[in-house]
């Protein structure tokens, strides 16, 4: 998990280096598109990997400190606010604000769409599951059936052999 973590960092420090040689050689940001994508999914990388780390905690609690994953945690979001302003600016510069803007708007639009295919998976899953237990429980009910009515058979017609 946390050389996952630190591969997925590396990955977008190397992505912004792309950017800021990108914007050094001031390259429009029609020829930026490849850099900047390549940042932006370095970046969700790295918030999904921020997020477990929230979420999930240190499954030891002996182990680390939480005061050093706290710190770490904000290092990497303030340094992705950074590189978010950078990467802004640079559109501003160009001339390009409103298509900064429209970036920024089909990007919540499209995160909109993932959390709610998100959540119906989640609740499909859900329903799966709650279906596969009440089935259980249904074949659980039919084999006891079938014992108490074999058992039933068998005292009826067993003992009148005789």
């Amino acid at each position: 998990m946390i050389g996952e973590a630190m591969l997925a960092i590396k990955a977008l420090d190397s992505a912004f280096v792309l950017v800021q040689g990108a914007i050094a050689k001031k390259k429009d940001v029609e020829d930026m598109a490849s850099e900047v994508g390549k940042f932006f999914t370095a970046k969700k990388q790295v918030e999904q990997h921020i997020a477990n780390a929230k979420q999930a905690g240190n499954e030891d609690l002996m182990v680390g400190s939480a005061l050093e994953e706290a710190i770490t945690i904000d290092q990497q979001e303030e340094r992705i606010e950074k590189m978010m302003e950078k990467i802004r600016d640079h559109y501003m510069k160009k001339g390009q604000t409103h298509r900064w803007a429209k970036i920024k708007q089909q990007a919540a639009i499209i995160e909109k769409k993932r959390e709610v295919k998100r959540k119906q998976a989640a609740t499909k899953n859900a329903q799966d599951e709650l279906f596969i237990k009440d089935l259980s429980y249904v074949l659980g009910i039919l084999v006891a059936g079938l014992f108490i009515t074999g058992g039933i058979i068998l005292l009826i017609f067993g003992f009148s052999s005789e």
